[in-house]
């Protein structure tokens, strides 16, 4: 008996090593293969910063669009047949901004993407929200929405308002940009509106630049550039901040430096200067 169990059981280790193996070889000839051409058109038209990224940033921004559909799963609710793959690149694209030039690995608390065909309601009610929030609710406002980004692993859209923010695009608002903003800004299991500065330094003026302009958006300020919405709490503000940093740098610099100048360290890029080719 005991020699039969040994046999099973280095049968089932061999056949463990050869999958691992397989999965392995598989992985690395996608990594290493082309970034396919009919990929760089569909970004070239969904995500727009895409045509503007100089050579460096465009190679890391490959991979890290590699990277989010090798690893994360794309699931169709509410009655949505699939999440087509030109979708699914269209939001590994446009998250791939936030991490193409910061260091390590990206969304690892993210397991699951869920797209709904149009605006989608609230699974869980406002007390449930702040908890599962470290006491900040995400996106999480009554009745329907666009987006939402859940500290557990999965973030949440509408099909409807992701293509037409690509239509209207340069107005300051991107669903797939300020929920990711939302993951990294919960990537320490909180989200409260305080990203993950490298430097302890950005992260203390980081507290008092956001808390000044987020009194400047509440005042009704017609000078700023960052949405309303994000008047709600600090978790939204960064997250709209983010939207206006990526879909307005321009604009943004020129209305908020102090704000976009702590940006551009956190990720580790200037669209207003290189986003301009």
């Amino acid at each position: 008996m005991t020699e039969i169990f040994v046999a099973a059981a280095a049968v089932f280790l061999a056949g463990f090593i050869f999958l691992t193996l397989r999965a392995r070889r598989r992985r690395k000839k996608f990594f290493d293969a082309p970034f396919p051409p009919q990929w760089r058109k569909l970004l070239r038209r969904n995500v727009p910063a895409y045509e503007k990224l100089p050579a460096d940033l465009r190679e890391k921004f490959h991979r890290r669009v590699k990277e989010f559909l090798a690893e994360k799963n794309f699931e169709a609710c509410g009655g949505l047949e699939t999440v087509s793959d030109a979708l699914a690149l269209t939001i590994a694209g446009n998250a791939s901004l936030l991490v193409m030039n910061r260091p390590g690995e990206a969304w690892r608390a993210l397991h699951s993407v869920l797209v709904y065909p149009g605006a989608f309601g609230a699974e869980k009610d406002d007390a449930d929200d702040a908890g599962e929030a470290g006491g900040v609710p995400i996106r999480r406002e009554r009745g329907a929405r666009d987006g939402e980004s859940w500290t557990h692993g999965s973030v949440v859209f509408s099909r409807e308002r992701i293509a037409r923010d690509i239509a209207l695009h340069g107005n300051g608002q991107n669903v797939v940009i300020h929920e990711f903003a939302h993951q990294l800004d919960s990537d320490d299991g909180i989200a409260g509106g305080r990203p993950p500065f490298a430097d302890p330094a950005d992260a203390k003026t980081w507290a008092e630049v956001s808390a000044r302009e987020l009194e400047r958006l509440r005042s009704g300020d017609a000078e700023t550039v960052i949405d309303e919405y994000g008047a709600e709490n600090p978790a939204e503000f960064f997250a709209t901040a983010v939207e206006a940093f990526f879909e307005m740098p321009a604009e943004t610099r020129r209305a908020h430096p102090a704000l976009y100048a702590l940006l551009a360290r956190l990720f580790a890029v200037d669209p207003a200067e290189q986003f301009r080719r």
